[in-house]
């Protein structure tokens, strides 16, 4: 390794389209600096822009058909439940593993799916996914006692209980304040180790822009300025503030790099996807009241039934118990379809995916092998022939086929389709009385959702002043090791961004190449407890 030290503080979400007017107004001057002195750009998403994947993606330099890892859930092979994905689904070495191999000392803090966190040289402190505090959520183990000690207000992400609530001002008093801790910890573990290689992700504003996107955009059909809006720039001002302290302790030949997993605009309506798969008939469903999925009284009557619980203050217990009643990994939707009859279901509203029902290949598959690509491409055109009830306009933007997509040794795994909806638009499982919707996340207004380009930037010796075009987030991982002088596996996706760097520093600092490694995870493993309370905290965000 060279003597060289890379920070990478990752931005959950962030957008050119919500920084550049911040930067322009004066309001982050920290992040401006860090852009104005170094080379940016958009940078291109997984498909779908999805939290797991894009951040697994870019930590591994691979695409999801070599590491395995697709989305928050996974379809069983025995069963039609979806199973919670962790870091033992990667099957990938990431960053750090390189960096601990070649004896350097990594610091892991806040990145999504790092739960169970894995044996380093160094520490992790696993971020979104993780349970909850009571259970081992660092490496090493004492390190957990050590923060809580210090930190008793620590925590590994904000009650969702503030969002179910409506409760805004709490939820974003809270979101200030483990904003500050979380990286105050970080700032603290970064200066007590000084390692080689510190990975941190400021991850509550995907939060914040789904619920938050309509108090600043004008431009979004509830559009509303008001307290709010105020406070939703006061997180990004907040975090820019955080950077620049960080940045000052640093040494000058320190590289920075910054990036978000995807990027975020507007939405106002769901679509209810399985309800057109079950007009269509590719669902079928159970005979009897509990088939019942699709009547416009029950829906009303469930609507109504909420209000009158919220009103009288026991909706939180109602909900509470139901949530302990239906089992880990179920969506409650798949319980009323037929599968012995159905052939194709929108499996996952958050990874925007379609699964086929294949004899063979799930527990009750009817569909012949000989002719999935036949009902694939007839399922396709379907969709994308989709449009809005009263409108007329297209639903679908894009359909893709998962092995047009992916490659690699886990590409079996993919979903059979991945679908983009129209701007504006996302999808939510089940099914419901219309086949758009409000869009909503257990019962609050969302507006806005994940898009397909994030953001990118980068500062350090070499480093050009320049625009960087066509980047994505496989590019990532080779970026990072070679600016700490390790080999690219030759096995990545990604490409190193040459473009980026001084002709004279390239000369200096050319790229090497190595053979793949074998690689086997150390990691912990999960208790039947911790999966519940994920699951549970997953959920409550809208995303099972």
């Amino acid at each position: 390794m060279s003597n060289n030290k890379a920070v990478i503080l990752g931005m959950d979400g962030a957008t050119w389209k919500l920084l550049n007017p911040l930067i322009e107004q004066g309001k982050l001057p920290n992040i401006k600096k860090l852009r104005e002195g170094g080379a940016w750009g958009q940078l291109n998403s997984t498909v779908p822009p999805l939290t797991p994947p894009a951040w697994t993606t870019a930590f591994t330099g691979k695409n999801p058909g070599k590491h395995n890892i697709f989305d928050f859930c996974k379809p069983g092979k025995d069963d039609y439940e979806m199973h919670l994905t962790n870091s033992l689904d990667r099957q990938a070495r990431a960053v750090w593993n390189t960096v601990s191999d070649a004896g350097g000392k990594v610091l892991i803090m806040n990145i999504p799916h790092t739960f169970p966190p894995e044996k380093v040289n160094g520490a992790i402190v696993s971020g979104f996914g993780t349970p909850e505090t009571d259970c081992d959520f660092t490496f090493p183990k004492e390190l957990k006692k050590e923060i809580l000690e210090k930190h008793p207000d620590f925590q590994t992400g904000i009650p969702t209980s503030f969002i179910e609530k409506n409760n805004w001002e709490e939820f974003l008093k809270r979101l200030e304040n483990h904003t500050k801790t979380n990286f105050k910890v970080f700032c603290e573990l970064y200066e007590e180790m000084s390692p080689e290689l510190g990975i941190y992700a400021f991850d509550e504003m995907d939060r914040l822009m789904h619920f938050f996107w309509h108090y600043f955009d004008k431009n979004h059909p509830s559009f509303e300025e008001n307290e709010f809006s105020k406070e939703f720039f006061g997180h990004f001002e907040l975090v820019d503030k955080l950077i620049g302290e960080f940045l000052q302790k640093l040494l000058p030949e320190t590289y920075v790099i910054s990036f978000s997993d995807h990027g975020f605009g507007p939405v106002h309506s769901d679509i209810y996807l399985n309800n057109f798969l079950l007009e269509k008939g590719y669902i079928k469903t159970k005979k009897g009241k509990s088939a019942e999925v699709k009547v416009t009284p029950i829906v009303k009557l469930k609507s109504a039934m909420v209000k009158l619980l919220e009103k009288i203050g026991v909706w939180k217990f109602y909900r509470d118990y139901r949530l302990k009643k239906i089992p880990v990994g179920t969506v409650w939707f798949l319980e009323n379809i037929d599968w012995e009859r159905t052939k194709a279901v929108m499996h996952s509203m958050a990874g925007r995916s379609v699964l086929l029902n294949v004899k063979g290949r799930n527990p009750q598959g009817n569909i012949e092998p000989s002719v999935t690509e036949a009902i694939l491409a007839r399922l396709k055109n379907d969709l994308l022939e989709l449009r809005h009830p009263e409108t007329g306009e297209k639903l679908i933007k894009n359909v893709w086929f998962g092995k047009e997509i992916y490659s690699g040794k886990y590409a079996e795994n993919a979903p059979d389709l991945i679908l983009e909806p129209a701007p504006g638009y996302t999808f939510h499982h089940g099914f419901a009385d219309n086949i758009v919707k409000p869009s909503m996340q257990h019962g609050r207004f969302r507006s806005g959702d994940h898009e397909q380009f994030g953001t990118f930037f980068i500062a350090g010796p070499g480093v050009k002043q320049t625009e960087v075009k066509n980047i994505s987030l496989p590019d990532i991982a080779p970026l990072i090791l070679h600016v700490l002088g390790l080999p690219v596996s030759n096995g990545m996706d990604g490409r190193f961004q040459s473009e980026i760097f001084d002709e004279n520093w390239l000369i200096e600092h050319p790229i090497k190449f190595e053979k793949e490694k074998p690689w086997v995870s150390e990691n912990a493993t999960t208790t039947e407890e911790e999966e519940k309370k994920l699951a549970e905290q997953l959920k409550a965000l809208g995303y099972l």
